[in-house]
């Protein structure tokens, strides 16, 4: 008797952080370079990165004027990503919370990276 795989879900921060993971590196900048810009520790930038930590409205801000955009650009594309991430059947919650019980959090940020490439490069 087989057992189905579990569904996944990616939180929603995970994009974010992707988005300014991709921003940063497509610069040429990094890590300790963005975060002292954002007045926090290289491990608290990493952490947002990858989606471990949620980026606070001021830190979205100073890190989109590093990148010469806005906050609601890097939103946006946390959003197409979203969509992407959604159409191939994976579930976006806003919060762990919001995750249903059965479900395990998509355990690539690496297939999350992959997806928000396809959405910013459409």
């Amino acid at each position: 008797m087989s057992t189905a795989a579990p569904q996944q879900y990616v939180l929603y921060r995970a994009l974010v952080g992707r988005v300014i993971a991709t921003h940063r590196t497509r610069l040429g900048l990094q890590q300790p370079a963005l975060a002292a810009q954002l007045g926090i520790a290289q491990a608290s930038l990493s952490r947002i990165e990858t989606g471990l930590s949620t980026a606070s409205i001021e830190q979205l801000a100073m890190a989109a004027d590093a990148f010469r955009t806005t906050p609601a650009m890097l939103i946006a594309e946390a959003d197409r990503a979203a969509a992407i991430i959604e159409a191939r059947g994976w579930k976006v919650v806003r919060s762990s919370g919001q995750a249903p019980t059965d479900w395990q959090p998509l355990g690539a940020v690496v297939l999350a990276g992959l997806l928000l490439a396809l959405a910013l490069s459409g």
